[in-house]
């Protein structure tokens, strides 16, 4: 066993004395610093809210070894400051190394620069505030809106009380009436009336009632004897009539003029210029008023 140990003795020695060198190296090298730029969070407590902090980030070093710091993640740090003991007012805090949170275990030091946070603080509030639909654009002729609800009609609105206290009501976003022939209902976002409030909820149901107005049209109809081989003086005629604009179509493509010539016998004479509504139902004819054909009436006589 002796010899074992007596056995190259002045190259273990050696060995021995490179890994001391070694180790002493790694022990007594200097620490590695690296600088990151973090946000700045508030502790208000439920009275206080934080308004315009600036800045909103600060920088701090850390110091450690390299191995210490590549475990580091960067998007996770942030410095946690508690106002909560202060009045309303604006206050300059400083951030201190206590308060820089998620630095991995092993990190041998902490500082900041330039620590000096100025901060606004605000009592809190929250108050109950009426909705105010916008509607943009125009209907198409013919339409109007018979009426307008959003629900729910207020909303919570809470944050700094010099802000809150200066909302009147909170508008929706436009709801675009220019296509829009039928009542219709939205889901529509809240317009924030201010930087520092938030809203509860953040969107309304708007609802629009429409209904038709009716609408002045006027067509040219070719007017047909009542009987072949009699001719029609003028050929033409003019009809004016208040419609819903949904019935225009149908009423332009089926209403028909006629003269008839039953009562003359063979000899000319002047007659009433009647109308056929075509297959239009009683409900749907009641929608029509003032009508009027002009000339009301022609001259008819044979061929």
């Amino acid at each position: 066993m002796r010899s074992f140990f007596r056995r190259n003795l002045g190259l273990k020695l050696l060995s021995l004395l490179l890994a001391f060198i070694l180790w002493a190296s790694v022990v007594t090298r200097s620490p590695e610093v690296r600088w990151y730029e973090v946000p700045v969070r508030f502790e208000t407590g439920p009275d206080l809210i934080v308004t315009n902090p600036s800045p909103t980030m600060v920088g701090i070093q850390l110091s450690g070894s390299a191995t210490i710091l590549d475990r580091v993640a960067p998007d996770e740090l942030y410095a946690e400051v508690d106002v909560s003991h202060l009045a309303p007012g604006t206050h300059r805090v400083a951030v201190v190394p206590e308060e820089i949170k998620r630095v991995p275990r092993g990190v041998s030091d902490v500082s900041v620069v330039h620590a000096l946070v100025s901060v606004a603080l605000d009592a809190r509030r929250t108050t109950l505030v009426p909705v105010e639909l916008v509607l943009s654009g125009e209907l198409p002729d013919g339409y109007e809106v018979v009426e307008s609800e959003v629900k729910p009609s207020d909303v919570e609105v809470s944050g700094p009380e010099k802000e809150v206290l200066s909302v009147r009501s909170v508008p929706t976003e436009p709801f675009d009436l220019g296509a829009v022939t039928r009542s219709s209902e939205r889901m529509l976002k809240l317009v924030l009336p201010e930087a520092n409030v938030r809203l509860a909820p953040a969107t309304v149901r708007a609802r629009v009632q429409i209904r038709e107005v009716p609408t002045s049209f006027s067509i040219t109809l070719a007017v047909r004897p009542g009987e072949p081989g009699w001719r029609v003086e003028p050929e033409e005629v003019t009809l004016s009539f208040l419609a819903p604009p949904s019935l225009f179509t149908r009423l332009s493509e089926q209403l028909q003029a006629t003269a008839p010539v039953d009562a003359l016998g063979s000899q000319p004479g002047e007659v009433a210029v009647t109308l056929s509504w075509g297959n239009l139902d009683t409900d749907e004819l009641a929608l029509v008023s003032e009508v009027k054909i002009e000339p009301a009436r022609v001259k008819v006589r044979p061929h």
